[in-house]
């Protein structure tokens, strides 16, 4: 494993004095990276490519990766590529109904011109109809595709460019005359999509750049972060996000956003991010998009698709009608925190790129499948075995006992509320990090439930507990107090019996047994206090 460094900026981490704590607090963190030698990992990547999709053609030494070779045809041949670092962009983009072929340079590193027209150069041999070639707006990159088409119009090859920046964090309103223009960002994903579905119906070169010329022109995005990323070979990432805060406008390539703000919540987040791409596409109520939104390696699908269902309330709330969604990682800064949002504005003009983006292709990385926008008629129905039964006959408390064990059930409520702490403290020492969290949610749940449990009816009481259990504070806890307290029901308000028949539900979905020093034992000593007193002093 290759190491990279952060030392710390203080100026006693080097000193010979302090507590052993201290000098433990000053030790440089270590970012370790699953990876033997930065100088060959992008080769070493190419090459697991190869052997995870056999049916691709890869070139270590060019590092590109292309589709099976196909039939000469007078389609046009497609190409991307840029720094590794972004994946699963451009590889995992390769593929029918997307790119044909895709370049990857060391990280954050723009590839060769020569490994550019190495590429170009395979494409031509099966694609007939043209190469083009769509280039991040990076001025490295730009350099290197550009002149790669120029080597292979000399070579008699039609080849052409098409530069893409969307990146609007730093574009104000009205302020068109950007000395090196908008950076390219995921916006790129829709294009490559777009003009993969072109190609394979058969366009021509020209029809497709000018499609794609539309499209970019229509597009927006913004990239958000809370951590920056390590490069390979560096020994500290280029900024540092305060706890908490966010800052807008980051770049893929470990560079700080132009404005830090407190983290409140994912809601304000989206909307701040949609009140800037709103204004810059001059987006209006009626109006129609489709969105991706992308992690940048760092941040978790759980966050993105939170992004996601927020962005879905914005736009609706704008009156603006969501045609197509993406989540996923698509185009990533190696392990920065944080997502991508673009949007991409859809008219009457162009309501094709919707049926491109919904055409086949087996490209690996692209989300999308006929669930992305067939929409079921299925209507979910709630499942009745909840629902709590009064059974007649059953023990019922008066007004004084029913006060009691109201009084019994807030109390313990409190208990845990005072010491979840102590309990998520004790879960970790067993590899349970949430159960401090879920026995908190429970009493929590408990309170706010009290004046609506029917205290007055045992049976029913514990039962409902026993749902609220199941359905609120979830996990392995939930699921076995859920049990203990749906088993305990059945015996109330005979308590000794109920701390019994819960004792019984344990051991008999679970291994659990008396003995094992697991929370069982606990219960079982507790219950023979009120059953059988001798078994309690015998195996204390």
């Amino acid at each position: 494993m290759s190491e990279v460094r952060r030392h710390s900026t203080s100026s006693s981490a080097h000193s010979s004095g302090g507590s052993e704590k201290d000098k433990d607090k000053q030790k440089p963190y270590v970012n370790k990276l699953l990876i033997y030698s930065t100088s060959k990992s992008v080769e070493d990547m190419v090459h697991g490519i190869s052997k995870t999709y056999p049916s691709l053609i890869t070139d270590k030494r060019a590092r590109v990766v292309m589709i099976p070779h196909e039939e000469v045809s007078n389609a046009v041949g497609l190409i991307s590529g840029g720094g590794a670092g972004h994946e699963p962009f451009p590889s995992g983009l390769v593929g029918t109904g997307m790119l044909t072929a895709s370049v990857s340079g060391h990280v954050f590193t723009t590839p060769s011109s020569s490994y550019g027209l190495a590429a170009i150069y395979n494409v031509n041999l099966f694609k007939k109809g043209g190469v083009l070639v769509l280039v991040l707006n990076y001025s490295g990159t730009i350099l290197h595709f550009t002149q790669a088409c120029e080597f292979a119009r000399d070579m008699s090859i039609r080849a052409d460019t098409l530069v893409v920046g969307e990146d609007c964090s730093h574009q104000k309103a009205g302020n068109k005359k950007v000395l090196i223009g908008k950076r390219g960002l995921v916006g790129i994903v829709f294009l490559i999509k777009i003009a993969g579905a072109m190609s394979v119906r058969g366009a021509k070169m020209a029809v497709i750049k000018g499609a794609l010329s539309d499209a970019v022109n229509m597009m927006a995005s913004i990239a958000i972060g809370n951590k920056c990323c390590i490069v390979p070979g560096q020994h500290e990432p280029h900024f540092s996000v305060r706890p908490n805060h966010i800052q807008i406008g980051v770049g893929v390539h470990g560079q700080s956003g132009n404005e830090t703000l407190e983290f409140s919540s994912s809601s304000e987040t989206v909307r701040i991010i949609m009140k800037k791409i709103s204004s810059v596409l001059k987006l209006s109520p009626g109006n129609s998009v489709c969105a991706i939104v992308s992690s940048l390696g760092g941040s978790t699908l759980l966050e993105c698709y939170t992004i996601a269902a927020d962005l879905s309330y914005e736009l609706e709330k704008m009156d603006i009608h969501l045609e197509r969604m993406y989540v996923a990682t698509l185009f990533s800064a190696l392990d920065m925190g944080g997502l991508q949002v673009c949007i991409m504005k859809v008219t009457e003009e162009n309501k094709d790129w919707i049926n491109c983006l919904d055409d086949h292709t087996d490209a690996p990385a692209w989300p999308g499948r006929c669930i992305s926008y067939e929409k079921s008629k299925y209507i979910f129905r709630e499942a009745k075995f909840n629902k709590i039964q009064y059974k007649h006959g059953s023990r019922t408390y008066d007004e004084k006992q029913s006060a009691i064990f109201r009084g019994c059930i807030e109390r313990v409520a409190h208990a845990v509320m005072d010491v979840h702490d102590v309990i998520e403290k004790l879960g970790r020492m067993d590899g349970y990090g949430n159960c401090g969290l879920d026995f908190k949610i429970f009493a929590e749940v408990i309170l706010q439930e009290l004046n609506d449990l029917p205290f007055g009816w045992p049976n029913p009481c514990m039962l409902k507990l026993s749902n609220l259990a199941s359905e609120e504070m979830g996990g392995m806890s939930g699921g076995l107090y859920s049990l203990m307290l749906k088993a305990a029901a059945q015996e109330a308000p005979d308590w000794p019996r109920c701390l019994q028949a819960a004792v019984n539900a344990v051991t008999h979905y679970t291994a659990a047994e008396r003995g094992d020093g697991t929370m069982v034992t606990s219960i079982i000593l507790l219950q023979s206090q009120f059953i059988d007193p001798q078994y309690s002093r015998v195996n204390r």
